[in-house]
């Protein structure tokens, strides 16, 4: 997250500290206080707002940069208690600390890490979830309510969809997200698609300090996609052909477009178009994945030699097969089940539409 005011909060806030120490803290705070506002957001509300409340909540940068030169610059035996008052004077929003999660590092034999789901369970306070394999089935709940079942074609993928070790059950990514986005109870956010940090019931699931990357990109991409794909597919023409992909747009032009995009993220890339079918053409939905590079800006390859950004989610109602929506990857990955899908609400922050103007692609060699 970029912002004019944020940057000057973060720097008016740990002024006074070393630049080392001030590095760090600022990192801190920064993870923090974009939480917050992500937060803000699912309920609907937009990036701007919901950021000059989440400063307003955290007070003056004067009075911070004062309590965080107390908390680390004071001998050790004070902080806690320096760190306790900074808390209660600024009337801060309850802060959670990230949770410790079990995880396998993906191998060339696996599609996905694996994920301690015990660890995920312990982790949420889920003292009700159960993890169970019957027969070819692989079940996942929480007291009466299922949040992931799986049935094989054979016993053996079932045995295998699930690794024991040391007494904790592991089981992969792709799995995880799946089981997130089904529970109903309260919002599942999420900050980022890769080292993510998913908030689910006032807890976090810390994946952002392993020692090693762990992707969530193409798993949470298929789950919203899912969700926004009967939304979408109502403004299609042919609606009772429209089918669900996960392919890159295409490939014959190669594309360099200059945008405003937070750098090195990825957005979620929604387009319609038309492929050619059994017995006639059927429109296709179409989502995928562009990742900024450095500087926020785009390279990537479509059949079409000019492309439309759509700019803003009500256009996806006129979407034509050479135009995308592009979409920051964050925000939450189950539905509001208290709106309809059929609004496609309550999935990605309709504010983080990118708005790109055309692009005159390059023929590809």
């Amino acid at each position: 997250m970029k912002h004019v005011r944020l940057e000057r909060y973060l720097r008016d806030a740990t002024r006074g500290l070393s630049p080392k120490k001030r590095v760090s803290v600022m990192q801190e705070l920064r993870g923090n206080l974009e939480q917050h506002v992500l937060d803000r957001m699912v309920a609907g509300i937009t990036e701007t707002r919901a950021l000059e409340e989440t400063l307003n909540d955290f007070g003056a940068p004067q009075l911070v940069s004062k309590g965080m030169w107390g908390v680390h610059t004071k001998p050790r035996w004070t902080k806690a208690m320096v760190g306790v008052g900074l808390v209660t004077a600024l009337s801060l929003p309850m802060l959670v600390a990230a949770s410790s999660v079990a995880v396998l590092p993906k191998t060339s034999l696996d599609s996905y890490p694996w994920i301690g789901l015990d660890s995920v369970f312990r982790s949420l306070n889920w003292t009700d979830a159960n993890l169970s394999l019957v027969g070819k089935n692989l079940k996942i709940t929480k007291g009466s309510s299922k949040l992931y079942l799986a049935t094989y074609a054979k016993l053996e993928f079932a045995d295998s969809s699930i690794k024991n070790k040391l007494g904790e059950r592991y089981v992969q990514a792709d799995t995880l997200i799946q089981m997130l986005s089904n529970y109903r109870d309260s919002a599942v956010t999420f900050n980022q698609p890769i080292n993510t940090k998913f908030r689910v019931d006032n807890q976090i699931l810390d994946f952002s300090s392993l020692g090693f990357d762990i992707d969530f990109k193409s798993t949470i991409s298929t789950v919203i996609g899912r969700y926004l794909f009967d939304y979408i597919k109502q403004f299609l023409p042919n609606k009772e052909i429209a089918n669900f992909s996960t392919i890159e747009p295409g490939v014959g032009y190669q594309h360099y477009v200059k945008s405003n995009a937070e750098p090195n993220h990825p957005y979620l890339a929604i387009w319609t178009g038309v492929v050619k079918g059994y017995r006639k053409p059927e429109n296709v939905i179409r989502f995928g994945i562009l990742q900024s590079n450095a500087n926020g800006d785009f390279k990537f390859e479509t059949s079409y030699r000019e492309v439309y950004f759509i700019p803003n989610w009500e256009s996806l109602n006129h979407m034509k097969n050479n135009e995308i929506l592009l979409v920051k990857m964050t925000g939450r990955i189950n539905p509001d089940w208290k709106k309809s899908l059929q609004e496609g609400r309550g999935l990605i922050d309709p504010s983080s539409v990118l708005k790109i103007p055309i692009s005159i692609g390059h023929k590809a060699n």
